[in-house]
Protein backbone atom coordinates (compact mmCIF):
# COMPACT_ATOMS: atom_id res chain seq x y z
CA UNK A 1 0.00 0.00 0.00
CA UNK A 2 3.07 2.46 0.71
CA UNK A 3 4.13 1.47 -2.99
CA UNK A 4 1.18 2.34 -4.06
CA UNK A 5 0.71 5.88 -2.41
CA UNK A 6 4.19 6.85 -3.37
CA UNK A 7 3.67 6.28 -6.97
CA UNK A 8 -0.14 8.35 -7.13
CA UNK A 9 1.94 10.94 -5.53
CA UNK A 10 4.65 10.55 -7.96
CA UNK A 11 2.09 10.93 -10.64
CA UNK A 12 0.13 13.99 -9.26
CA UNK A 13 -3.04 12.31 -9.14
CA UNK A 14 -5.17 10.30 -6.12
CA UNK A 15 -8.30 8.81 -5.19
CA UNK A 16 -9.06 10.07 -2.10
CA UNK A 17 -10.73 13.49 -0.25
CA UNK A 18 -8.11 16.11 -0.48
CA UNK A 19 -6.38 16.58 2.85
CA UNK A 20 -2.53 16.60 4.20
CA UNK A 21 -1.99 15.03 7.26
CA UNK A 22 0.10 15.98 10.47
CA UNK A 23 0.40 13.87 13.24
CA UNK A 24 2.17 14.09 16.82
CA UNK A 25 2.38 12.58 20.19
CA UNK A 26 -1.36 13.71 19.70
CA UNK A 27 -4.10 12.98 17.35
CA UNK A 28 -3.84 13.94 13.69
CA UNK A 29 -4.69 17.13 12.74
CA UNK A 30 -5.67 18.60 9.58
CA UNK A 31 -2.41 20.68 7.89
CA UNK A 32 -4.23 22.24 4.98
CA UNK A 33 -7.60 21.40 2.69
CA UNK A 34 -6.71 21.37 -0.86
CA UNK A 35 -9.06 24.16 -2.94
CA UNK A 36 -12.27 22.69 -4.65
CA UNK A 37 -11.55 19.05 -2.86
CA UNK A 38 -14.55 16.77 -1.51
CA UNK A 39 -12.75 17.59 2.26
CA UNK A 40 -13.51 21.19 1.28
CA UNK A 41 -17.05 20.76 -0.05
CA UNK A 42 -17.84 19.16 2.95
CA UNK A 43 -16.32 22.04 5.02
CA UNK A 44 -13.18 20.40 6.56
CA UNK A 45 -10.58 23.25 7.54
CA UNK A 46 -7.01 23.19 8.54
CA UNK A 47 -6.68 22.83 12.45
CA UNK A 48 -9.48 20.15 12.23
CA UNK A 49 -8.54 17.45 14.53
CA UNK A 50 -9.38 13.09 13.17
CA UNK A 51 -10.71 11.56 15.90
CA UNK A 52 -12.54 8.03 13.75
CA UNK A 53 -12.47 7.10 10.58
CA UNK A 54 -15.51 4.81 9.85
CA UNK A 55 -16.37 4.52 13.14
CA UNK A 56 -13.06 3.35 14.53
CA UNK A 57 -11.12 5.52 16.90
CA UNK A 58 -7.82 6.90 15.61
CA UNK A 59 -4.67 5.83 18.68
CA UNK A 60 -1.00 6.61 17.96
CA UNK A 61 -1.71 6.28 14.13
CA UNK A 62 1.39 6.91 11.79
CA UNK A 63 0.62 9.38 9.05
CA UNK A 64 1.24 6.23 6.46
CA UNK A 65 -1.82 4.84 8.01
CA UNK A 66 -4.35 7.35 7.98
CA UNK A 67 -3.44 8.43 4.45
CA UNK A 68 -3.74 4.22 3.40
CA UNK A 69 -7.58 4.70 5.33
CA UNK A 70 -8.50 7.62 3.85
CA UNK A 71 -7.57 6.83 0.05
CA UNK A 72 -9.42 4.37 -1.95
CA UNK A 73 -9.35 3.12 -5.61
CA UNK A 74 -13.29 3.91 -5.87
CA UNK A 75 -15.28 6.55 -5.02
CA UNK A 76 -16.96 4.97 -1.87
CA UNK A 77 -17.39 7.21 1.08
CA UNK A 78 -15.56 7.42 4.25
CA UNK A 79 -16.86 9.04 7.62
CA UNK A 80 -14.68 10.99 9.49
CA UNK A 81 -15.47 12.36 12.95
CA UNK A 82 -13.66 15.04 13.44
CA UNK A 83 -12.94 17.63 16.68
CA UNK A 84 -13.07 21.65 16.12
CA UNK A 85 -12.55 23.84 19.05
CA UNK A 86 -15.07 21.95 21.65
CA UNK A 87 -17.39 20.53 18.66
CA UNK A 88 -17.51 17.27 17.57
CA UNK A 89 -18.41 16.71 14.28
CA UNK A 90 -19.51 13.71 11.56
CA UNK A 91 -19.13 14.44 8.31
CA UNK A 92 -19.27 11.83 5.60
CA UNK A 93 -17.10 12.15 2.05
CA UNK A 94 -16.78 10.37 -1.04
CA UNK A 95 -13.60 9.65 -2.49
CA UNK A 96 -12.81 11.24 -5.86
CA UNK A 97 -10.04 12.23 -8.01
CA UNK A 98 -7.46 13.94 -6.84
CA UNK A 99 -5.35 16.18 -8.79
CA UNK A 100 -2.34 17.26 -6.85
CA UNK A 101 -0.52 20.10 -7.29
CA UNK A 102 3.13 20.05 -6.35
CA UNK A 103 4.39 23.98 -6.98
CA UNK A 104 2.04 26.98 -6.12
CA UNK A 105 3.42 30.37 -7.47
CA UNK A 106 2.27 33.77 -6.36
CA UNK A 107 4.31 37.34 -6.22
CA UNK A 108 5.09 39.49 -2.79
CA UNK A 109 3.80 43.09 -2.56
CA UNK A 110 7.07 43.99 -3.91
CA UNK A 111 7.19 41.86 -6.92
CA UNK A 112 9.25 38.52 -5.57
CA UNK A 113 8.34 35.85 -7.13
CA UNK A 114 7.02 33.06 -4.33
CA UNK A 115 7.65 29.08 -5.51
CA UNK A 116 5.95 27.12 -2.79
CA UNK A 117 6.97 23.50 -3.77
CA UNK A 118 5.29 21.04 -1.38
CA UNK A 119 6.98 17.65 -2.78
CA UNK A 120 8.64 16.80 -6.18
CA UNK A 121 6.50 14.96 -8.61
CA UNK A 122 7.06 13.92 -12.05
CA UNK A 123 6.69 17.38 -13.27
CA UNK A 124 7.99 19.40 -10.81
CA UNK A 125 11.17 20.58 -12.97
CA UNK A 126 9.15 21.09 -15.80
CA UNK A 127 6.52 23.66 -14.00
CA UNK A 128 9.05 25.48 -11.81
CA UNK A 129 11.33 26.03 -15.53
CA UNK A 130 8.21 27.45 -16.95
CA UNK A 131 7.12 29.39 -13.68
CA UNK A 132 11.11 30.89 -13.68
CA UNK A 133 11.04 31.70 -17.58
CA UNK A 134 7.46 33.51 -17.48
CA UNK A 135 8.58 35.73 -14.27
CA UNK A 136 12.24 36.64 -16.02
CA UNK A 137 9.76 38.09 -18.79
CA UNK A 138 7.77 40.21 -16.49
CA UNK A 139 8.43 43.59 -14.91
CA UNK A 140 9.32 42.00 -11.84
CA UNK A 141 12.06 40.13 -13.03
CA UNK A 142 15.13 41.58 -11.28
CA UNK A 143 13.19 41.51 -7.77
CA UNK A 144 14.39 37.54 -6.72
CA UNK A 145 12.93 34.01 -6.35
CA UNK A 146 11.86 32.76 -3.06
CA UNK A 147 12.11 29.28 -2.87
CA UNK A 148 9.70 27.49 -0.19
CA UNK A 149 10.83 24.01 1.19
CA UNK A 150 8.91 24.24 4.38
CA UNK A 151 7.09 21.35 5.21
CA UNK A 152 8.40 19.69 2.16
CA UNK A 153 8.33 15.89 2.31
CA UNK A 154 10.33 14.68 -0.51
CA UNK A 155 9.23 12.52 -3.55
CA UNK A 156 11.19 12.08 -6.70
CA UNK A 157 14.87 12.06 -6.00
CA UNK A 158 15.79 12.63 -9.71
CA UNK A 159 12.75 15.78 -9.78
CA UNK A 160 14.58 17.16 -6.62
CA UNK A 161 17.85 17.31 -8.50
CA UNK A 162 16.51 19.09 -11.53
CA UNK A 163 14.65 21.62 -9.40
CA UNK A 164 18.15 22.47 -7.72
CA UNK A 165 20.36 22.43 -10.79
CA UNK A 166 18.37 25.21 -11.67
CA UNK A 167 19.62 27.21 -9.49
CA UNK A 168 22.83 26.47 -8.55
CA UNK A 169 25.81 26.95 -11.26
CA UNK A 170 28.51 24.48 -10.04
CA UNK A 171 29.35 21.89 -6.96
CA UNK A 172 27.78 18.87 -5.82
CA UNK A 173 24.39 19.05 -5.57
CA UNK A 174 24.14 15.73 -3.48
CA UNK A 175 26.11 12.66 -2.56
CA UNK A 176 24.76 9.42 -1.68
CA UNK A 177 26.96 7.02 0.35
CA UNK A 178 25.11 3.70 1.11
CA UNK A 179 27.51 3.63 4.43
CA UNK A 180 28.30 -0.10 3.59
CA UNK A 181 31.25 0.97 0.93
CA UNK A 182 29.85 -0.58 -1.68
CA UNK A 183 29.37 2.85 -3.73
CA UNK A 184 29.46 5.98 -3.47
CA UNK A 185 27.51 9.00 -5.78
CA UNK A 186 27.50 12.24 -6.53
CA UNK A 187 25.69 14.60 -8.95
CA UNK A 188 27.17 18.02 -9.45
CA UNK A 189 25.57 21.35 -10.94
CA UNK A 190 26.08 21.65 -14.76
CA UNK A 191 26.88 25.47 -15.95
CA UNK A 192 25.06 24.61 -18.81
CA UNK A 193 21.91 23.87 -17.52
Amino acid sequence: ARAKILQEDSQGAYEGIGIPLETSDQRPRITRVLPQSPAARQGLRAGDILLQINHTPISNETAQTLIEQIRGGDSSAILLKIQRDTQVIDIEIRREKIELQALETSTTTDGVLWLKLRYFDAQTHHQLGEALKKHARSKNSEAGVILDLRNNPGGLFSEAIAVAQRFLHEGVIVRVDDGQQRGRHAWHADPKK
